[in-house]
């Protein structure tokens, strides 16, 4: 396992990806307090239900929150995520 975290903590970076921990329980049981979590970069456009996203709420930038995609609401001009943890 911690080759691999290593392996993934070189690697990742060239393909844009990143590697991060899960620092709550909001999302268990499908990623666990403390696991290690792969993230890419992907364009908002594409985010569907479902999916899982890492993301800063608006109302504290300096914290991250990694919860899954339960409403997409497309505007002419703005774009909509309402999330949820699993565990929720």
């Amino acid at each position: 396992m911690v080759i691999l975290a290593c392996i993934g903590i070189i690697v990742a970076p060239h393909f844009g990806w990143g590697l991060d921990a899960v620092y709550g329980g909001s999302m268990e049981p499908a990623m666990k307090l403390g696991s290690l979590a792969v993230m890419q970069p992907v364009d908002p456009e594409t985010v569907k239900v479902g999916d899982i996203i890492k993301y800063a709420p608006p109302t504290d930038t300096s914290t991250r929150v990694t919860h899954r995609v339960i409403l997409v609401d497309k505007g002419d001009d703005y774009l909509l995520f309402r999330t949820q943890g699993d565990a929720n």
